[in-house]
C-alpha cells in the first residue's frame, strides 16, 4: 500500500513517473477509453503501473492494479 499524498492533478504524477504526457491525444494512448482506441494495443499497464509505483505523489498504481486483477478474474 502506498503511503505517500495522493496528488490531485494527474500531469505532475505523470511527469514525477516519468511517463510522456504533452497532448491531449496522449492520454488516449495511457487511458484508452473507447472501443475506437483499441488500436493502441502497444500499451503496457504493468509498465505504467510500476513506474507509478516509484512516484511517490499517487497511490494510482493500486488502482491500476485492481484494474489488472479484475480483469485477469474475468477472464
Amino acid at each position: 500500500m502506498n503511503i505517500y499524498a495522493n496528488s490531485p492533478k494527474l500531469e505532475p504524477v505523470l511527469e514525477s513517473a516519468g511517463i510522456k504526457c504533452e497532448k491531449k491525444k496522449d492520454y488516449v494512448k495511457i487511458f484508452p477509453s473507447d472501443e475506437k482506441y483499441k488500436h493502441y494495443n502497444h500499451i503496457d499497464l504493468e509498465n505504467f503501473m510500476n513506474k507509478l509505483i516509484l512516484c511517490h505523489d499517487t497511490n494510482l498504481d493500486e488502482f491500476i492494479k485492481f484494474c489488472l486483477d479484475l480483469n485477469e478474474k474475468r477472464h
